[in-house]
């Protein structure tokens, strides 16, 4: 039996013997005309997106809301330096969402390395491929589901991925913060926090650094709800929920052993309770 398949069909006028000549289009999947012509009305004022380089070897787009940088290279390329890519070693396409203090990097071998196997075959072999990108900054290994290759070089990263059949592989990482700087830096901000509040007032989270539950100490002048909230030193929201507070020393503890390790914000805000603290998640 055979299944029925519908597809549309669309190309682009290049015009008679383009030269050097640049566009971009964007493809939606899953729409309906209506969102489209929404989508069309955002366009004419911005787009949602940034095209960081658009040459021959290599194109790269940064998709905005949701912090994502894709790449295309068409070769390998030692001077990428776009976003934390700064080369690449192979064909290949990657995606690099940020999120925080990670980096979520995936990479892809389209073309799946292939070749013909001899003069009268008609069809093609995949080969595998191995990539190996080069990351800026000194980042640690969260997640590595994909047993991708690491080299840590301090300021530089070289993740190597073993692509075939077309298959992705994926790895997470986490901005490095040794121990040391850990400590240092947190008392140094709040210290610098709470010279500028009240000396009546108390907003104390302890332990900093924290691994899996942190402390909150706070006095409110009057009972009522309030709104807690984890923030990304970004302002992206990670947590948030709703408190009762009493009149006098409150004491609260929070589970953060979801986060990431990183540095984050604590909101506490509701009545006459105003408090922003921030802690370090080991």
């Amino acid at each position: 039996s055979f299944d029925t398949a519908y597809a549309s069909k669309a190309w682009m006028i290049h015009g008679v013997n383009p030269d050097k000549v640049k566009y971009h289009f964007v493809v939606v999947p899953g729409t309906t005309p209506q969102a489209m012509q929404t989508l069309a009305t955002e366009f004419a004022t911005a787009t949602p997106y940034d095209i960081l380089k658009q040459t021959d070897s290599l194109h790269v787009v940064r998709y905005n809301p949701a912090s994502l940088t894709s790449y295309v290279f068409f070769t390998s390329n030692n001077n990428v330096n776009t976003g934390y890519v700064k080369s690449v070693s192979a064909v290949s396409m990657a995606g690099v969402r940020e999120s925080g203090d990670t980096l979520t990097v995936t990479v892809n071998s389209p073309d799946m390395n292939i070749t013909t196997e001899t003069a009268f075959n008609y069809y093609w072999l995949a080969n595998p491929r191995t990539v190996s990108m080069v990351l800026n900054g000194n980042w640690d290994v969260l997640e590595n589901p994909s047993n991708v290759g690491i080299t840590n070089q301090g300021t530089t990263l070289t993740a190597s991925f073993n692509l075939e059949h077309g298959f992705s592989k994926t790895i997470k990482l986490v901005k490095h913060v040794d121990e040391l700087s850990r400590r240092d830096s947190v008392p140094v901000m709040m210290n610098k926090m709470e010279q500028s509040t009240d000396k009546a007032r108390q907003f104390n989270i302890f332990p900093n650094p924290a691994g899996s539950q942190i402390e909150i100490v706070f006095t409110a002048a009057n009972a009522g709800a309030a709104v807690r909230k984890i923030l990304t030193m970004h302002g992206a929201v990670l947590q948030s929920d709703k408190i009762q507070v009493n009149k006098g020393r409150n004491h609260a503890s929070l589970n953060v052993s979801g986060l990431v390790p990183g540095t984050y914000i604590l909101l506490i805000t509701g009545g006459t309770v105003q408090e922003k603290g921030i802690f370090v998640k080991y």
